[in-house]
């Protein structure tokens, strides 16, 4: 199911829509929008997931008090499904400064506004249990299961409850229950974010030095509240990978179902950085070059292209799941142009094996890797003997239906002002990156005059 967005006065956005695809790509200049963009996404995201809570009617929340089961009928929340959007939009607002770090005054007129082409139809059957929550140092957990014939999920109280459910406040429940519905409906139409920021390099190398210094002053008291807010301070989509860093021995036992099911795609990303990480017992990331005598190294003695992949590499092998929307800011950050080549096919086969990709950059080598691999979606032979000679594979063809491309542009330049622009996506040309075009073009053009230039006077003598 695609997702509309529209923005309104965010930032250097005057006024911008796209709609997300398998693959989502915008590009454009420096401080044209692109990042506040793709904030505004995660943000969004992450809070229809988390933080909003559904209307459920107080009936309902006392009847599972009363009988320790309930019957709740899905057809008003998919059939609702878009009205549901605006009003977590709405309310979503309220955390637009949170999201960026901004102040309330800079974002008091942006709106975000988010739909969905159509309702989702749900088709699956399902049997889980909310986690367990503690209440009063009591658990209380609420199993859910729905019957993919009947739009209507049941909620019952786990047999490890040991609450008063009469005496809990119906917020509590409210919120138990809506996190059931969501986690069904929203896992299929949905898509559960992970963001890898622009400044996720700094994230993998000063997440343990900042808490460091934070855990010293709160340990002397040497601090304010000033002190605490500089570190509270950061955009969400950075604290999420700072946080991301510090829960990594939480993690590295977990297999993603890359590395379940497409092995081949983690042996390909540690080619691209040359090495494979690894999680000490002190949680410390180590990173062994590929070199057979190379010794592991600290983060901070390996380059920044080791850096600026760990936070990819650890989602890719231990959290991915199909139908995440894996957004990355800059994918070309610190890497040489042949490995940006790589990481565009890269990207493109996790495309093809359901997970959606969203991504800011400004790189021509990127885009005209990603060019070429929906030129070769082509099936003609003549084609299809490149591909096989050049060392492509079928898994790294992208189908125009997959792909949506958007470009920055000035709506007020002397204002700093940008919208987006949607380029053409075709089997036979590809992207049309008219933003990288203009400026590959001068370059051309400078070089052919001085060519041309010394060519005249070395005739001339």
């Amino acid at each position: 199911m695609s997702l509309n967005i529209k923005l309104e006065k965010l930032g250097v956005l005057e006024e911008a829509e796209f709609s997300l695809a398998d693959l989502t790509i915008i590009c454009g200049e420096n401080n044209s929008g692109k990042t506040y963009a793709s904030y505004a996404l995660y943000g969004f995201l992450e809070y229809l997931r988390n933080d909003f809570v559904l209307r459920i009617d107080d009936d309902i929340i006392e009847e599972l008090h009363r009988k320790k089961t309930v019957k709740i009928d899905l057809a008003r929340y998919l059939d609702g499904f878009n009205p549901t959007l605006r009003r977590a939009c709405k309310s979503f607002l309220k955390n637009i400064p949170m999201i960026f770090a901004g102040s309330k005054d800079l974002f008091r007129d942006s709106k975000v506004k988010i739909s969905a082409a159509e309702n989702p139809v749900i088709t699956n059957e399902a049997n889980f249990y909310l986690a367990e929550f503690s209440h009063d140092k009591n658990n209380a957990e609420i199993g859910f299961s729905c019957s993919k014939y009947k739009p209507e999920l049941t909620a019952t109280i786990g047999p490890n409850s040991q609450v008063d459910w009469q005496a809990l406040p119906l917020s509590i429940s409210k919120g138990l229950l809506s996190g059931g519905i969501k986690l069904y409906i929203f896992s299929e139409c949905i898509p559960k974010p992970f963001i890898a920021s622009v400044e996720r390099t700094g994230c993998s190398l000063f997440h343990k030095p900042l808490d460091a210094v934070l855990s010293n002053a709160i340990t002397q008291k040497s601090y304010n509240e000033s002190f605490l807010d500089s570190f509270r301070n950061f955009p969400t989509p950075v604290l999420s990978n700072l946080n991301f860093m510090r829960a990594l021995g939480n993690y590295v036992n977990r297999e993603s179902f890359v590395k379940k099911e497409h092995p081949e795609l983690l042996e390909n990303f540690a080619s691209i950085v040359g090495g494979e990480y690894t999680v000490t017992d002190l949680d410390e990331v180590r990173f062994t070059p590929n070199s057979p005598e190379a010794p592991a190294l600290a983060l901070v003695e390996s380059s920044s292209s080791v850096r600026s992949m760990v936070i990819i590499n650890f989602y890719l092998h231990h959290l991915a799941q199909k139908g995440d929307l894996l957004i990355i800011d800059e994918p070309e950050l610190n890497l040489h142009p042949a490995n940006q080549r790589r990481f565009a096919r890269l990207i493109a086969s996790l495309v093809n094996i359901g997970i959606k990709v969203f991504i800011t950059t400004h790189s021509d080598y990127i885009i005209k890797e990603l060019n070429t691999l929906i030129m070769l979606s082509n099936d003609k032979q003549s084609i299809q003997d490149i591909a096989e000679a050049e060392g492509y594979k079928e898994s790294e063809y992208l189908t125009t239906e997959k792909v949506k491309m958007y470009i920055t542009q000035p709506t007020n330049e002397s204002a700093g002002k940008f919208t987006l622009v949607e380029a053409e996506v075709t089997e036979d040309f590809g992207i049309e990156a008219f933003s990288f075009d203009k400026t590959i073009n001068k370059m051309n053009y400078i070089q052919d005059a001085i060519t041309c230039r010394l060519e005249e006077e070395d005739g001339n003598d």
